[in-house]
């Protein structure tokens, strides 16, 4: 069973980066709305929420496959 968890956890990261990585670029584009931010923020606080419960479980970000992904920079980045 902890290797199905595993991969799902892994699986579940990897789509967040996804959606994460694509929602930061959203609301950094000209003409950007409101929703593009908050969305950017949302999925900002949920991947830090992951990152964190990672750690606390002794788990690296590469475990998870976030191993070169940096929230700051590839959700928040420079917001216009």
């Amino acid at each position: 069973m902890p290797d199905a968890h595993a991969r799902c956890l892994t699986a579940f990261a990897s789509g967040l980066r996804q959606k994460a990585r694509t929602a930061g670029a959203d609301a950094r584009a000209p003409g950007a709305t409101d929703t593009d931010r908050a969305r950017a923020v949302a999925l900002f606080e949920i991947v830090g929420l992951l990152l964190y419960e990672a750690d606390d479980a002794g788990l690296a970000p590469a475990d998870l496959g976030l191993g070169d992904f940096d929230p700051e920079r590839d959700i928040l980045g420079p917001m216009p």
